[in-house]
């Protein structure tokens, strides 16, 4: 079964001989998937104000995190038929939107509850520097890559792929580069020092997450 991945790596593969310079595909499919991440987010009514709350940055349970919400939208917005009435129904809507939000440069991460017994919290934030899905929250783990990484790495550099590179197109080349092999991808990813939207080291998981 075809993926969009094997796709997007497919027509890009074969760009050249459709007269296309390098890269245009894959800028389409990545403003196409942003355009649809921006639907996904404007169809829940609470998303639109979950940028707001990550300007200031939050850290807190979901019922804290619902009540910041409740804070920012008015009084008016609780009675919408689309606000969580629960903070369990806030959690849901929040993982659902992650991965569109992360497009969007706003980072949402579940984290440990800070003492035994205590609930799980949520860390709602914009990505350093603003980018959508460029920034980085924390400092990610450098590693000695081996040949083939170094190869895919050095190709990635010289499609100009750096910091600032949305992460679903440079994610896309990489995978592109090294004929689907995750592996090699990621650690090649890590290699040009392109950060996850959570911010930290690529993993496999994470980058067919963000495809």
């Amino acid at each position: 079964m075809w993926t969009p991945l094997d796709f997007a790596t497919w027509v890009e593969a074969g760009s050249e001989g459709l007269g296309w310079e390098p890269g245009t595909f894959l800028d389409a499919y990545v403003a196409n998937r942003r355009a649809a991440s921006a639907t996904v987010i404007d169809s829940t009514y609470v998303g639109q104000f979950i940028p707001i709350l990550a300007e200031s940055g939050f850290t807190g349970t979901d019922a804290h995190a619902l009540g910041e919400l409740a804070r920012v939208a008015g009084p008016d917005a609780q009675r919408h038929r689309g606000w969580p009435a629960t903070p369990a129904g806030l959690h849901g809507i929040l993982r659902r939107l992650a991965p569109p939000l992360a497009e969007q440069g706003i980072v949402i991460e579940f984290l440990p509850p800070a003492t035994r017994g205590a609930h799980p919290l949520v860390r709602i934030v914009r990505a350093v520097g603003g980018e959508r899905g460029s920034g980085s929250v924390v400092p990610f783990p450098t590693s000695t890559p081996s040949k083939e990484c170094e190869q895919v790495a050095a190709a990635l550099r010289a499609a100009g792929v750096d910091t600032s590179w949305p992460v679903t197109k440079a994610a896309t080349l990489a995978l592109q580069k090294t004929g689907g092999n995750v592996e090699v991808a990621a650690a090649a990813l890590n290699a040009v020092e392109v950060p996850t939207p959570a911010g930290g080291a690529w993993t496999p998981e994470i980058l067919l997450a963000v495809i």
